[in-house]
């Protein structure tokens, strides 16, 4: 029998799985990472769930303009970014590929080249030949997730270091999911950029990012529609991986969006608990709890 309790509260979640309340617990604070190694009746887990992106309207505003989207990649710190919120580097693995090599069906080593290629010099150029005015852009962030929140805010200097001048907005996560998924290109309140993670998906064709406009801010997805819709028709897993190469490359050369790292939360267990895997969350299957 598993029984599961809510509990909000990560330090509770911690505390509970010291003195024995609880066999697992999930999201523990990474903060809190160094205190979980150093118990010894503590095991401590990385559940690999997230990709980190960047995206930027490409609908209305500054970021329509793909220099200044460029900018912003050659003008990207990811291990400062990366650094700021998870502090153990055990949690994250910077790279290019949409699906990391966690995924080798489809992990694409040809897109490493897009990630931590930082050239201030060109991105500064960039940005001077782009349309951008000099104008204060809304970079959209949220109270609910600290990693993300604290990556906003580094890529908001390193912005301001190219000379793109960023105002960064926190909200709560529903009001802020309602900012990202509502487009009003006759409105004032649309965002410029933002920094998000989307859960790990078994094939590209299946991603959200992919499949809604909302969803990487309104780039044109129709660039990718031929090999993505390629990738769908043929049960050849060669043909499927060559197919989603050209529709990735397409995302970054098109600069549609930025891929920066993939993360993994902490769980923890009790030194009781045996044969516990962790992948977007513990799986249950086979694992035992010595008494």
């Amino acid at each position: 029998v598993v029984y599961y309790d809510f509990v909000t509260d990560s330090t509770t979640r911690l505390s509970g799985v010291t003195t024995g309340q609880y066999d697992i617990a999930t999201n523990i604070n990474y903060d809190n990472i160094a205190q979980a190694e150093a118990t010894p009746t503590i095991q401590t887990y990385q559940d690999w769930m997230f990709s980190v992106f960047i995206f930027m309207n490409q609908k209305l505003g500054a970021f329509t303009d793909e220099k200044l989207r460029k900018a912003v990649r050659l003008g990207t710190d990811v291990e400062e970014m990366a650094a700021s919120a998870i502090p153990n580097k055990d949690y994250y693995k910077i790279t290019g590929s949409f699906d990391s090599d966690i995924f080798k069906k489809w992990y694409v080593e040809s897109a490493e080249s897009y990630v931590g290629i930082k050239d201030l010099d060109e991105a500064k150029k960039l940005v001077q030949e782009s349309s951008y005015d000099g104008s204060e852009l809304r970079l959209i962030t949220t109270d609910a997730y600290p990693d993300l929140k604290a990556m906003a805010m580094v890529l908001q200097q390193q912005l301001s270091n190219i000379g793109i001048n960023c105002k960064v907005e926190s909200y709560d996560w529903a009001t802020t999911l309602s900012m990202l998924w509502t487009f009003d290109p006759a409105g004032n309140d649309n965002y410029d950029i933002y920094v998000m993670s989307y859960p790990f998906v078994s094939a590209p064709v299946s991603s959200a990012i992919l499949t809604n406009p909302y969803s990487i801010a309104y780039a044109d997805l129709s660039q990718i529609a031929e090999p993505m819709e390629a990738m769908q028709s043929t049960s050849d897993e060669s043909a499927m991986l060559s197919e989603w190469e050209k529709a990735q490359t397409t995302l970054y050369e098109k600069e549609m969006l930025i891929k920066l790292l993939d993360e993994a939360t902490v769980t923890i267990s009790t030194d009781k608990v045996s044969n516990l895997h962790n992948f977007g969350g513990p799986i249950l299957w086979g694992t035992t709890v010595t008494e």
